[in-house]
């Protein structure tokens, strides 16, 4: 139902994760002895990079909507 078909044809499964597995920006030695809880430790740096230049580009209006339909709901 969720499935977008565009990324298989671009590139495969195995090939994705291939890349994904070796793709980090911290030197591995100089991370020995790093809590290993942080999924992200390999990639921390670029991705507050991002964090930082994508607030300063956008500023949310004061009137934020949530669709109610995006949202997960497991109750009654």
């Amino acid at each position: 139902m969720i499935a977008t078909p565009f990324f298989g044809t671009v590139m495969a499964r195995k090939r994705f994760f291939a890349i994904l597995k070796f793709l980090h920006f911290e030197d591995n030695a100089a991370a020995g002895n790093a809590a290993n809880d942080d999924h992200l430790r390999k990639i921390r740096t670029v991705v507050e990079h991002l964090r930082c230049i994508f607030r300063s580009v956008f500023m949310p209006y004061q009137y934020v909507s949530v669709d109610e339909g995006l949202l997960l709901w497991k109750g009654r």
